[in-house]
């Protein structure tokens, strides 16, 4: 994916904010350690973001572990666009992750 004006980016690049992840009822999980927790702790991944210019070897081993899942949709990004959807540190092993939000008990 090399374009802001994709439909899928801007759309997970709207996570970012409260009330379009309420709406969504999705997160946005940047960085390998948090994508590995939240895959650990039983969340639901729809799509994940990548950037092969700054994947790391535990980052590529995670891309396979979810490329396992065939509901999974990967895209590659470019470098400028991944720094775009991440609001921490830039880099953070090159990838991001859509999860669907877990229902809260009533």
């Amino acid at each position: 994916m090399t374009s802001r004006q994709n439909p899928v980016f801007k759309s997970t690049l709207r996570l970012r904010d409260k009330k379009e992840r309420c709406e969504q009822k999705k997160i946005l999980v940047e960085g390998l350690k948090e994508n590995a927790q939240a895959l650990s702790h039983g969340l639901t991944i729809e799509a994940l973001f990548f950037c092969e210019e700054l994947l790391t070897i535990e980052a590529t081993r995670l891309i396979q572990k979810v490329q396992e899942s065939s509901s999974v949709q990967l895209f590659h990004l470019e470098a400028d666009l991944i720094e775009r959807l991440l609001v921490r540190e830039t880099g953070r092993g090159g990838v991001c992750g859509v999860y669907r939000l877990p229902l809260s008990p009533k």
